[in-house]
């Protein structure tokens, strides 16, 4: 009997990643916590979320880091002191 078959009986089914399938059944998915500058996929999600073209999203990262809270902060703020400064 193999390995596959004697892990199986009178148990749970194996999950997929003990199959090797994990690969074939998720996606790849990005931390949300951080922002990869180096892939545009992500560049583009996180753009389109804080309203925020890709190089003013690459500015702020440049500035604060990856972290998806500081960046954040950092866009809030600039955007309040450009609002201030045109009144």
């Amino acid at each position: 009997m193999n390995r596959l078959a004697s892990s199986y009986l009178g148990t749970e089914p194996p999950s997929p990643s003990y199959l090797g399938m994990d690969s074939l059944t998720k996606k790849d998915q990005f931390e949300r916590s951080k922002i990869n500058v180096h892939a545009p996929d992500q560049m583009k999600c996180w753009a389109h979320a804080l309203g925020v073209s890709k190089e003013e999203l690459r500015k702020a990262v440049d500035k604060v880091g990856n972290s998806a809270a500081a960046v954040r902060k950092e866009l809030e703020t600039s955007h309040d002191e450009r609002a201030r400064s045109q009144l």
